[in-house]
């Protein structure tokens, strides 16, 4: 494959539900990092994230979450990990509300998460976020933007969050994920065979680069050894084991 590998970039995108003013107990969803890159036909594992809007704790009772993306460009795996709450169940049920989770190759879905009942601790969300699950989908073809989104709906099945007050749904900013696919050299941006001071060179001026910079795709491409969306000393050690010119 002389090095190539295609990747898939994961960027941020925020659709406001409930306006710009949030609310004292509100719980945003997003998905965290922001930025990835992995090959056609590994693994993108996105996290879904609870985060309070306010200060203060949040009480997650019920969640469900609806997913859409293109299954042309990405194939859902289901669930990989729970994050540090042990909920009482979490991934994609058969009988989820709607009928969505009947096909999962079709590009729709509903996540559910149950927490645990009294005495034991409910789940929180967090300002920082509480990791609800991570999801893990296959990158399987190439593509222009497309997009990972959490709806407010589809048909009967519906976003909602539910606090300790039973039918009260406390959701607020629903947080989707762009996805761009595209063919470039790991570790070796010249596509000459080996990685060396040129290529040094290139890893230095993207040294730092995040997914919100001019030149993101191209760095992260080459560069994001553990694809969480910036380049850094992890990333450095990774480059500097392959170094093999001069």
């Amino acid at each position: 494959m002389n090095g190539h590998k295609f990747v898939v970039t994961v960027v941020f995108a925020t659709t406001a539900l409930l306006g710009s003013k949030c609310v004292a107990g509100t719980v945003d969803l997003e998905f965290r990092p922001s930025f990835q890159v992995v090959a056609p036909g590994e693994t993108v594992n996105v996290g879904l994230y609870a985060v309070s809007a306010d200060e203060t704790d949040d009480v997650i009772s019920v969640m469900d979450v609806v997913l859409t993306w293109d299954p042309a460009i990405l194939s859902l795996q289901g669930v990989v990990n729970n994050g540090p709450y042990d909920w009482l169940s979490s991934g994609f049920p058969f009988n989820a509300i709607g009928g969505l989770n009947v096909d999962l190759d079709d590009g729709d879905a509903t996540y559910t998460a149950r927490s645990r009942f009294a005495p034991q601790p409910s789940a929180m969300a967090t300002s920082n976020g509480l990791l609800v699950a991570t999801i893990q989908f296959v990158a399987v073809a190439e593509s222009s933007p497309t997009t990972l989104n959490i709806v407010e709906s589809i048909g009967i099945a519906t976003t909602k969050v539910v606090s300790d007050i039973p039918g009260f749904d406390v959701h607020g900013q629903l947080n989707g994920a762009t996805f761009v696919v595209q063919s470039c050299v790991d570790s070796d941006p010249d596509d000459d065979g080996d990685i060396d001071l040129v290529d040094y060179a290139a890893f230095q001026q993207c040294f730092g680069v995040s997914s919100t910079d001019q030149f993101a795709i191209d760095c992260l491409c080459s560069f994001d050894s553990d694809n969480d969306g910036d380049i850094d000393l992890s990333d450095y050690d990774s480059f500097a084991v392959g170094i093999t010119g001069p």
